[in-house]
């Protein structure tokens, strides 16, 4: 078999017990007990012709690098929300998108302009 035609059902070991299975490709770790996909910190996701894409955790932070080009999420809802639930941003399709401060919307496009809530600070000379 050519390393070009590798197929996943290529790799299946399957011994009957219901144990989890690991297999090691270049230090990449698939784990079929879970069907998670298991990297180490350091070790990127490539696509791309060009290794366009990459995504990554550095044992810190969490990346997703489009190395210069175009990188699209294309959705009718995004919302961006920590760790703990809380929403501070999120954009509906043909409708508002929203801006909040400690869960709270703050700021929201309408079809007649945006809408605040609570006060507006500007500097001086803007304008207002």
């Amino acid at each position: 078999m050519a390393f070009g035609d590798l197929k996943v059902q290529d790799l299946i070991y399957e011994d009957g017990s219901n144990n989890e299975i690991t297999v090691v490709l270049a230090n990449l770790v698939v784990r079929d007990g879970s069907g998670d996909l298991v990297q180490a910190d350091n070790k990127k996701f490539i696509a791309g012709t060009g290794s366009d894409l990459e995504i990554y955790h550095n044992g810190t932070r969490n990346y997703i690098d489009s190395k210069g080009s175009q990188l699209r999420i294309e959705t009718d809802e995004l919302r961006f929300r920590s760790d703990g639930g809380e929403t501070y941003a999120q954009a509906n399709v043909n409708g508002a998108f929203e801006a909040h401060y400690d869960n709270v919307k703050k700021f929201e496009t309408t079809s007649g302009g945006i809408s605040i809530t609570g006060g507006l600070l500007t500097t001086t000379g803007s304008g207002f």
